[in-house]
């Protein structure tokens, strides 16, 4: 009888400690990882979670009880890290990168989360499609794009706080090559997304254009 009980215990702890795995979003951490975009490298943000996705995606969902304020104090205290406010979010660049590699932290409401982390990988939708057809880095501090969804519509114009300089920077220092033009930029992927050491291009981004007017920009394929 106790031998049967010893071992109806140990198949309980070993159910108990299969389900908390299997749990993968259930653990508390003191960080918060996200690949880059073109996944050659990793935020590991010094923020204490109790709740995390941990789908491979290049947006996260995370909860914690930390505040905005106490997120950005705590990033910048890695010294790794230079993270700023900016209206409603946090602006996170790795400065160990050899480029402008950034992140932004946003508090949202959502499936019992209450922030994102994204490392500014966009939907483009082209001209005639409701549906995602490539993926590329858009940097939304600077263009006004709905960080929750990070969908860009080719055609559309979207609120420009930047200029041509800052713009061609990004881009340039992100691995496209940029050749301006009479209206904007025309940008180039140069570099690919790393996948399992595979290096990939996406076809329907790997050229494409940004018109640049007043205070607006407009994301145009390019043929």
């Amino acid at each position: 009888m106790k031998k049967s009980l010893s071992l109806l215990i140990i198949l309980l702890l070993f159910l108990s400690f299969s389900v908390v795995a299997c749990d993968s979003t259930s653990g508390r951490n003191n960080k918060v990882y996200l690949d880059t975009f073109r996944h050659d490298g990793q935020f590991i943000l010094p923020v204490s979670v109790t709740k995390a996705s941990i789908s491979p995606d290049s947006t996260k969902y995370f909860r914690s009880k930390m505040s905005l304020t106490q997120i950005c104090e705590s990033v910048n205290n890695s010294k790794t890290y230079e993270a700023i406010i900016r209206q409603e979010y946090v602006l996170v660049r790795d400065l160990s990168a050899s480029h402008l590699t950034y992140c932004i932290i946003k508090p949202i409401s959502y499936d019992n989360y209450n922030y994102l982390i994204t490392n500014m990988t966009c939907r483009f939708h082209t001209d005639n499609s409701d549906s995602h057809v490539g993926y590329f880095l858009v940097p939304l501090y600077m263009i006004s794009v709905s960080i929750e969804n990070c969908i860009v519509k080719s055609g559309s114009e979207y609120a420009f706080s930047g200029t041509k300089e800052s713009l061609t920077e990004f881009y340039s220092n992100n691995g496209y090559k940029v050749t301006e033009t009479e209206s904007g930029i025309s940008v180039e992927d140069i570099k690919g997304i790393n996948y399992n050491g595979t290096t990939y291009f996406d076809e329907v981004v790997k050229h494409f254009a940004i018109d640049i007017g007043d205070s607006v920009v407009t994301f145009r394929q390019n043929s």
